[in-house]
């Protein structure tokens, strides 16, 4: 998720400050420069966000269907996303105007028979961390739509990302989130092989308003998950561990 953590001394932090830290403590503008020379991009300009909204705190590449990178999302504090791309001069642009954005992790999507649609990429990453397998041996698709919950903001062609797949809606526990699940579920029907809407929590449960499910498995197991999900679609997590090996 573009975040580290040293595990010898009490350092973590983004890619900047491990530059940084590397460089004797250089400031952002040249540990950025440093990365582009390492990665090979030429003339690029370092990105003005970085001074306005603070530490990066994780980024979201979005691919298309080779895995090729198209553009990235930004999570800062405060649930800031500022999105980027490069341009044909290999500059660094802080928008996405011209570029056609899919849903996220396209490649695993078209690959697997399973897929799982979450609310945000925070929680796409939570839950491929998790390593679940389908029933039929392939691994499960995890996928959001670019900007989150609202109306209108799941697009029909997303949906057709899913045909012939099963398809499980997570939302988060809010009447937005709850509408947005509910407005993917009615668009993925179209195209989908089954289509499951699961609901983690109520909006009743005291404390639990806006709860999504990297907050479930804070205090839940995988095979809890798989369990609410539906366990004929996927290997009991014991077995999907050994499939993996």
């Amino acid at each position: 998720d573009g975040s580290w953590t040293c595990f010898r001394c009490p350092n973590s932090g983004s890619i900047f400050k491990f530059v940084s830290l590397r460089s004797n403590n250089c400031d952002n503008k040249k540990a950025y420069k440093i990365i582009c020379r390492i990665m090979g991009i030429p003339n690029t300009r370092f990105p003005r966000n970085t001074y306005r909204l603070g530490e990066e705190l994780a980024v979201y590449d979005y691919v298309d269907e080779d895995g090729t990178f198209l553009c990235r999302k930004s999570r800062y504090a405060d649930k800031q996303f500022p999105w980027s791309h490069f341009n044909a001069n290999g500059d660094v642009v802080h928008n996405i105007d011209g570029v056609h954005v899919p849903i996220y992790n396209l490649p695993q999507v078209d690959a697997a028979s399973v897929v799982i649609v979450c609310e945000g990429e925070k929680d796409v990453h939570t839950v491929s961390n998790l390593g679940l397998i389908a029933a039929d041996g392939s691994a499960v698709g995890v996928t959001c739509n670019p900007d989150g919950a609202g109306h209108g903001k799941w697009h029909s062609e997303f949906s057709r990302c899913l045909k012939g797949k099963d398809a499980l809606i997570l939302s988060h526990n809010d009447e937005e989130g709850m509408d947005h699940a509910l407005e993917i579920a009615d668009s993925v029907r179209r195209h989908a092989k089954s289509v499951k809407s699961v609901w983690l929590y109520s909006l009743n449960d005291p404390g639990k308003e806006g709860f999504d499910v990297s907050n479930f498995l804070d205090d839940h197991t995988a095979q809890e998950l798989i369990e609410r999900m539906g366990t004929h679609l996927f290997l009991p997590v014991g077995e999907a561990l050994e499939t993996k090996e």
